[in-house]
């Protein structure tokens, strides 16, 4: 078998349609992988995918390759990669159960002891105004570059709920 740090066959290469969803970070509810619309790794671009693929292994050394990723979820549901074998992969929902899911998202998030600081949490945690508006998000980085998230109710928020 393939070492996997290094590149595969063109062959199995043309599986990949380049969705782009093993870039992106997800958090488990109910047995199903919830991608997190925005998070993904600094190296993913929109509308480009990986901009390191060629050496991945070696610039991003988080990034796995789709044999353990199959393994662990971390493909899309009908990813090609997926040998049937693995967890459930991950799915993207429409932006309506997004929004009915996201309280439940965004508590499993904030139990994520030590989540990956290889993504783009400052970019995430900026656009969650517009999903959780009620709340005001922090991120703090320390200075070995783990991350811990924060979320508290904007004063308006009290203010309505003591009113109510």
């Amino acid at each position: 078998m393939a070492s996997f740090r290094r590149a595969d066959t063109p062959e199995y290469e043309a599986k990949c349609e380049r969705c782009g969803i093993s870039c992106h970070a997800a958090v488990v509810l109910d047995g199903r992988q919830i991608v997190l619309e925005g998070l993904h790794c600094t190296f993913f671009g929109e509308g480009v995918g990986c901009t390191v693929y060629a050496d991945r292994f070696e610039r991003a050394p988080w990034c796995l390759h789709s044999l353990p990723a199959d393994t662990m979820g971390a493909l899309r549901e009908g990813c090609p990669y997926q040998s049937g074998r693995g967890a459930r992969g991950k799915e993207r929902v429409e932006p309506e159960e997004y929004r009915v899911l996201w309280p439940r998202l965004a508590e499993a998030l904030l139990a994520i002891p030590s989540p990956t600081p290889h993504f783009t949490w400052p970019k995430f945690v900026g656009r969650l105004a517009d999903v959780d508006p009620d709340f005001r998000w922090k991120l703090e980085t320390n200075v070995t570059g783990s991350i811990r998230l924060h979320r508290k109710k904007k004063l308006w928020t009290r203010v309505k709920e003591i009113l109510a």
